[in-house]
């Protein structure tokens, strides 16, 4: 009896780490599920428009080339991440669904300062700010973030995802695609935005991830968390509440 209860004091620490997780976990759900159901809509980035195009990963030697080395089908949503109204600034987002080898890819960027690439920060154009992931990714243990850098400044200037629509009715909007090395960057490869889409996708950057180029546990289940609470929030089918999902458990060991 007595080493059962050295034992179970030894683990105390690991199950208040879980039962916090758990408690953050609900925190977070809830928060996302009641401003989804007040928009009747995404939590964030409530009204997108998608488009087809690709993306060519053209340096294999780089970390990201390493895992995504290729000429890749690519479906985009655009969107502003708050909803403003017209003309009005905004965190503006790209939605990217990667139709890898290995299966859906999605990688989330959003706009960020020109001169501190790190902070998300508001444009009215779509291409007159750069868009990181905001959020490190992991290859190979080594930190990194992907950037996408607006080869048309001047291109889609308007505030809506209309815009977009009406600039790749004249060429295809492209980006060049990097990646974090210390402090600089380093290029990696092309983005084209070619043609609207029909698709209607619901994006997830934690289900479809690479196994090879991924969130740390801990921002994954932040990120997967709101996920959650905002499908719950807008009403989203069974078959998208009851996806994978990473337990609070494991956002608890996360080192």
């Amino acid at each position: 009896m007595v080493e059962s209860a050295a034992h179970a004091l030894r683990r105390s620490p690991r199950a208040e780490s879980r039962s916090r997780a758990d408690g953050l976990a609900g925190l977070v759900e809830t928060a996302f599920t009641c401003l989804a159901r007040a928009r009747s809509a995404r939590a964030f980035h409530p009204v997108g428009s998608m488009f087809a195009g690709t993306v060519a990963v053209d340096s294999p030697e780089s970390r990201v080339g390493s895992v995504l080395a290729g000429h890749w089908p690519v479906q985009v949503r655009a969107s502003k991440g708050v909803g403003t109204p017209e003309k009005w600034p905004d965190f503006h987002g790209l939605a990217l669904r990667i139709d890898h080898s290995a299966g859906p890819v999605d990688l989330l960027f959003t706009t960020v300062g020109r001169r501190i690439p790190y902070m998300i920060a508001p444009s009215v154009g779509w291409c007159t700010h750069p868009y990181t992931t905001f959020l490190p990714y992991s290859v190979d243990d080594e930190r990194l973030l992907i950037r996408l850098e607006p080869d048309q400044p001047d291109a889609a200037p308007e505030a809506e995802p209309v815009s977009v629509k009406h600039a790749v009715s004249v060429a295809p909007v492209t980006f060049t695609v990097l990646e974090s090395e210390g402090t600089s960057w380093r290029r990696v490869g092309k983005l084209t935005i070619a043609e609207p889409s029909d698709e209607d996708l619901a994006f997830d950057p934690v289900i479809n991830q690479h196994p090879s180029l991924c969130h740390s546990r801990l921002f994954a289940g932040f990120r997967l968390w709101a996920y959650v609470g905002s499908r719950r929030g807008r009403g989203a089918t069974v078959a998208e509440l009851n996806r994978k999902t990473v337990p609070a458990a494991s956002v608890a060991d996360a080192r």
